[in-house]
């Protein structure tokens, strides 16, 4: 691995756990990992695409190598629903985008949750409707661990609590709530607590199968 001469500013996370990086593979140089150990523990998976960014003349087969992958990161504010604690709170975390080569835009969003739910695969929901059933102009993403009704996570205590433990659905584990910048789903905007309405509406509302 090695760290290219850049800018200040880092706009490429690791591949492995989204961490600011200036390392890369120094094969491909494409794509990003923050420490060895990452990249070790990615190449069984990366091997098959790592081809060197300045093939010499007897590998003719790698003279079309893969477009540098580059990555951008915003910072959002969403609301998490802590399972121990007695209320939700607002929480700082990182969205990642790969860039579009031809525009130099990002492309999809994707918000860094796995480290706060504990589960390498969550699960989402968007919300649509708040309260009185309106069309929510800024709709809600709402995510959790993937089987939180069967992996052994407890009673989440804040939406128990926020509910007034009128929720017929047993929510458990932590969730986290984000909002996106519009209906086609495209960005995401910071949350406040004015937001949870629409929230404590759906918990309420998911009946227990």
């Amino acid at each position: 691995m090695t760290s290219p001469q850049q800018p200040s500013i880092i706009h490429h996370l690791c591949e492995i756990c989204g961490q600011p990086t200036t390392l890369w593979c120094s094969r491909c140089q494409s794509v990003w990992y923050c420490c060895p150990e990452h990249l070790e523990h990615d190449w069984n998976k990366h091997r098959h695409d790592c081809h060197p960014a300045h093939p010499s003349g007897s590998d003719p087969g790698h003279e079309n190598s893969a477009a540098t992958a580059q990555y951008t990161r915003q910072s959002i504010i969403g609301i998490l629903f802590p399972v121990d604690e007695d209320r939700p709170r607002l929480i700082q975390l990182d969205c990642r985008a790969r860039i579009d080569n031809s525009t130099g835009g990002p492309l999809a969003w994707q918000p860094v949750v796995t480290n706060i739910v504990n589960d390498d695969h969550p699960a989402q929901v968007v919300l649509e409707q708040g309260i009185a059933g309106d069309n929510l102009r800024f709709p809600i993403q709402l995510w959790s661990r993937g089987a939180f009704l069967s992996d052994g996570s407890v009673l989440n205590q804040s939406i128990y609590r926020l509910t007034k433990a009128q929720a017929a659905y047993p929510w458990k584990g932590p969730f986290i709530a984000l909002k996106f910048s519009g209906t086609r789903r495209q960005g995401y905007v910071d949350m406040s607590l004015n937001d949870l309405p629409a929230l404590v509406s759906h918990f309420l509302q998911v009946k227990a199968g």
